[in-house]
């Protein structure tokens, strides 16, 4: 959790309590009252009671976010397949291709990393691949918005040198 997370769990709390408070001597006058003042009362207590719901909208909304969060996080170890290289203006580009079949449904889905440099590509290449496997993390039911765990190479790349 950081600072904005307990920002919003601490807002929570003094909301909820300072509608808890309020909707009491609320309830509390409009027993004491008479009748004719019991409808200045009643608007007050209307006025009071969102107090309370946005204090545990608040106080909930960081639980929802940890679970969804937990949700979207499926890693998945996938097969190495091969290094694509681009050529353009800036320079050549090199990116891992990765492999996955999903037993579910059976079908074979590619995934490409980020930019690596021709040092790892060349490394790659050469030793003709020592990793087999790489990590990827997508989210669930959005299978396109992925992410490589590609942090083996520099391992390996290291070792190496």
């Amino acid at each position: 959790m950081n600072k904005k997370d307990y920002g919003e769990i601490i807002v929570g709390i003094i909301s909820f309590i300072f509608g808890i408070i309020t909707t009491y001597y609320v309830i509390r006058a409009s027993i004491t009252e008479p009748i004719k003042d019991n409808i200045i009362n009643i608007f007050s207590l209307f006025l009071t009671l969102p107090w309370i719901l946005i204090g545990f909208l608040l106080i909930t909304y960081e639980a929802k976010q940890k679970n969804e969060k937990n949700k979207r996080n499926i890693t998945i170890s996938t097969k190495y397949k091969d290094i694509k290289t681009t050529r353009d203006d800036d320079g050549t580009d090199y990116q891992i291709i990765t492999s996955w079949v999903n037993p579910e449904d059976k079908k074979l889905y590619l995934f490409s990393s980020e930019s690596i440099s021709s040092d790892v590509a060349n490394m790659l290449e050469e030793e003709k691949m020592t990793i087999k496997e790489f990590l990827v993390t997508y989210e669930q039911n959005n299978i396109r918005n992925y992410e490589m765990d590609i942090t083996k190479l520099d391992e390996v790349k290291y070792e190496k040198n």
